[in-house]
């Protein structure tokens, strides 16, 4: 739960002053949530990729399913410089803001992605050229500040008429039953392959296929079409491929959400991993191999939010996360199981949290001879 009380003193310039009021709570609720719909900080669901996610997919007709489960739960505060501009703002307008611009809640999301891709043996300028289709289905919760959408809050917020000695309160539970999200198509990854290097380059796009409304707090679906631009490596440092260094760096734009004017910032997403590889003799032909080490990823946002709708005391908000932890699969007979945890820091303007994931990716090669 999250509460904030304003005090005017000296009212003057009515029309600025709520706006200031109002500009004050939607501070509070953009500094500590995203505008995501079925990912913790985005379009893109962070974690997603593991130790090899940088390489494209072995060559074949593939479906991966993937769980999992993404949990925030605290206090998050706008970052200093921000609070600071909102007050002297305020001042301005003969304003006493007595708000310590933090807000409480927590989020939770279940997310189950369902992955069919292809990786053809046809080459473009010498990769391999691929494709994959990502259907999610999700179910969220949130509680006190834990809103995933920024429409719904500017509406619930500029909807109120503030008055001297306002008080707000955003002590409210919402839930997004699971259905179907936001799907994700990819139309063209390439991948080229040598013996110590794996390098691969995307291009996707999310459309709005996840139940929306403005109106509500938490929607399956976000209400907006984005794109993905991706480039990945995969670096083998010894000569039997043992250990590996991965990085997959990604580019996400957004286009104007459904009934509010507010178009969502850029997006710069890594995502890297370090690991090992065991091959046992003993193991075959149950376990290939496995596969352990250490995964991470950061999230920048590098433009403004942008929109009528968003209060000029708020543009330039940006958020910032980072995430670490480990990983452990085993590539078998039956398939490649994989689990991964990672705990995240760092943020800035963003919820703070940890996820897990788990999953399974089945391969059927009609390719090979």
């Amino acid at each position: 739960m999250h509460e904030q009380t304003i005090e005017v003193r000296q009212g003057r310039a009515g029309a600025w002053r709520r706006q200031l009021i109002a500009g004050v709570a939607l501070a509070a609720v953009l500094a500590g949530w995203p505008v995501s719909a079925h990912a913790q900080h985005g379009n893109y669901l962070l974690g997603s990729l593991g130790l090899l996610g940088g390489a494209q997919a072995p060559e074949g007709i593939y479906y991966q399913n993937l769980f999992s489960y993404y949990n925030a739960n605290g206090s998050f505060a706008l970052d200093a410089s921000r609070a600071r501009t909102i007050q002297a703002l305020g001042q301005q307008f003969n304003l006493t803001l007595n708000a310590n611009l933090k807000l409480r809640g927590s989020l939770d999301a279940y997310v189950d992605q369902n992955i069919i891709g292809m990786t053809t043996p046809l080459k473009i300028l010498g990769a391999n050229y691929g494709f994959m289709v990502d259907i999610p289905f999700a179910e969220v919760k949130g509680s006190g500040a834990g809103t995933l959408d920024l429409g719904a809050d500017l509406k619930g917020i500029f909807g109120r008429n503030p008055s001297t000695g306002a008080s707000f309160a955003t002590n409210r539970t919402s839930t997004a039953s699971f259905n179907i999200a936001d799907m994700y198509i990819e139309p063209i990854n390439l991948g080229w392959h040598w013996s110590q290097l794996d390098v691969m380059t995307s291009f996707g796009f999310f459309a709005p296929t996840g139940d929306y409304n403005s109106a509500r707090a938490i929607n399956n679906g976000l209400g907006r079409w984005g794109e993905m631009f991706g480039l990945g490596a995969v670096a083998y440092l010894d000569a039997a491929r043992t250990w590996s260094v991965s990085a997959m760096t990604r580019y996400l734009t957004h286009q104007s959400q459904q009934g509010v004017d507010v178009r969502v910032g850029d997006d710069v997403a890594l995502e890297w991993g370090l690991g090992k590889t065991f091959r046992p003799a003993s193991w075959q032909p149950w376990v290939a191999h496995l596969d352990m080490g250490v995964v991470g990823f950061a999230q920048w946002q590098v433009t403004d939010n942008r929109g009528s709708a968003i209060p000029l005391p708020l543009r330039g908000i940006k958020s910032t996360i980072y995430g670490v932890g480990p990983e452990i699969a085993a590539t078998t007979k039956f398939g490649r199981f994989f689990a991964r945890y990672e705990f995240e820091f760092g943020a800035d303007n963003t919820p703070q949290g940890q996820v897990f994931l788990f999953g399974v990716a089945l391969l059927i090669d009609p390719f090979s001879k």
